[in-house]
């Protein structure tokens, strides 16, 4: 499967566009899926760090995952049928838009995953440093 997708934010001038390429392949659990993305980002997102943005990229690629394995048990597999003649929401009823992404959601976790070192760091030595002058003091 090869799919161009492009997206912009609501609020601002941030764009993104994604060349996705998925090769199905059989597995004896089921079917196997490899993903690849080559993807292009403008704006405010674009300052994050690549490492941040491949774990951000994962988390939606498992969000899609988990929302079409859902759609696929529900239905019954007759989800394709569907999927091409229209938007298939999360509720499994064709829709007239599709659903936003939520970038901030998204990076939200993996943001405050990456600051926990450096904040606990941070604080750990504001403790010393105040132990440190109180025992100064004495």
């Amino acid at each position: 499967m090869h799919l161009d997708v492009s997206g912009s934010e609501t609020r601002g001038a941030g764009t993104a566009s994604a060349t996705v390429t998925a090769m199905l392949t059989a597995d004896p659990v089921g079917t196997r899926v490899r993903v690849r993305t080559d993807l292009d980002i403008t704006g405010r997102p674009a300052q994050f760090g690549r490492g941040i943005m491949t774990e951000v990229g994962d988390r939606i690629v498992q969000q899609f995952a988990t929302r079409l394995d859902e759609l696929l048990r529900d239905s019954g597999g007759s989800a394709s049928v569907a999927a091409t003649t229209g938007v298939v929401g999360s509720s499994g009823r064709l829709s007239p838009e599709p659903e936003a992404v939520d970038l901030g959601a998204a990076a939200l976790p993996v943001l405050l995953r990456k600051a926990a070192v450096p904040t606990a760091a941070v604080l750990v030595a504001v403790v010393v440093i105040q132990r440190l002058r109180r025992r100064s003091r004495r």
